[in-house]
């Protein structure tokens, strides 16, 4: 059940990350830095060494993939950080189930993209709140292995 403490500080904050992200575009460190913090403490308590390797490498290689994207500015860096616990927990039910909410979630942002751009709402230069498409991913991959490990 510890690997689900980053998760359930997520639900706590999904709808004020989402509300900050869509009027600010920024997600603040006062979220999401305890947000990194509880879910590695939560999945190190597991015990599962494997598991937590795995959810260690994911959040890792998203941290810097991010980092990356960041600094040619396609990416903003609260964004980076709400990846580093979306990618512990994910990662912790391993790489596909992180695949699967990340490739959701970027395939909701482009569509939202292509629907505003082709509405004339956007340009291909605009940029857009990514933190509700990052967290909407990671709640419909996270769903299920969730509810498994709960009713086990």
């Amino acid at each position: 059940m510890f690997q689900l403490m980053g998760a359930a500080y997520l639900a706590l904050f999904t709808i004020p990350l989402v509300v900050i992200d869509l009027r600010e575009r920024r997600l603040p460190n006062k979220i999401t830095l305890p947000a990194i913090a509880l879910t590695f403490v939560g999945i190190m308590l597991t015990g599962d060494w494997g598991r937590v390797g795995v959810a260690v490498i994911c959040a890792a290689a998203l941290f810097l993939l991010g980092t990356g994207l960041s600094f040619k500015g396609w990416l903003g860096m609260g964004d980076v950080k709400l990846l580093v616990p979306i990618g512990l927990t994910l990662g912790w039910f391993g790489w596909e189930v992180l695949a699967i909410g990340l490739g959701l979630a970027f395939f909701l942002a482009g569509g939202y993209v292509l629907v505003r751009m082709a509405l004339q709402k956007i340009t291909a230069t605009s940029t857009i709140a990514l933190g509700p498409f990052l967290l909407l991913g990671f709640w419909a991959a996270v769903i299920q292995p969730a509810w498994s490990s709960i009713a086990r």
